[in-house]
């Protein structure tokens, strides 16, 4: 919203208050807090039915799966992700909107691309996904004779985003420049760079 590094820490109160309201009300954005470990899906659906009734829902945020549980608080907890992951699915179509959940990788995810079977704690948060889009950091060697030499600075690095399921569509690797201070993705050309064992797109 800004265009410059804020640091949270650093803010006030009336601050944050600020851009809460202006994300509310300019960009119809709803931020909800709910509790870690102890908010269930069913939460999640008495809040949005409520808020049908005033606003038309255009997609559901979740962040993240991990710290959601099902309406049945299921105790074995890769069972419990993917109950939860299935009641998401449901909350799509009742309120005809789509769903974008977060979810963690496990330690494996983060050594080269990461696939699907990287999703942490239950394999059926893929299975009941209509698509997943993995995250990575990409080392990139860049062609010193390119004229976008110049584009390279401390604040970007370079991800990747495998998607690894569509069910609706293709799958492959899309590679993004990554601008940390005003946390923005912007797709890089990609006969710029070389990068390792790229997979056609």
């Amino acid at each position: 919203m800004t265009g410059k590094d804020i640091d949270l820490k650093e803010m006030s109160q009336k601050e944050r208050d600020f851009i809460l309201s202006n994300l509310k009300m300019e960009n119809n954005i709803i931020i909800k807090y709910m509790v870690p470990y102890e908010t269930t899906t069913s939460d999640i659906f008495i809040y949005l039915s409520k808020l049908s009734e005033q606003y038309k829902i255009l997609a559901i945020y979740v962040d993240h799966i991990s710290l959601l549980a099902s309406k049945d608080k299921i105790q074995e907890r890769r069972h419990d992700l993917g109950r939860a992951s299935a009641e998401l699915r449901t909350a799509a179509k009742q309120f005809f909107c789509p769903v974008i959940v977060a979810a963690q990788l496990n330690t494996g995810g983060y050594k080269g691309i990461p696939t699907q079977a990287n999703l942490d704690e239950s394999r059926q948060i893929a299975q009941n996904a209509d698509f997943v889009g993995l995250l990575f950091e990409q080392p990139v060697s860049v062609d010193t004779a390119s004229t976008q030499i110049n584009f390279l600075t401390p604040d970007i690095k370079y991800v990747g985003l495998n998607i690894d399921k569509n069910r609706n569509g293709r799958t492959g690797i899309i590679y993004f420049s990554f601008m940390g201070s005003v946390f923005r993705f912007v797709e890089t050309n990609l006969k710029t760079y070389d990068f390792k064992a790229m997979p056609e797109y």
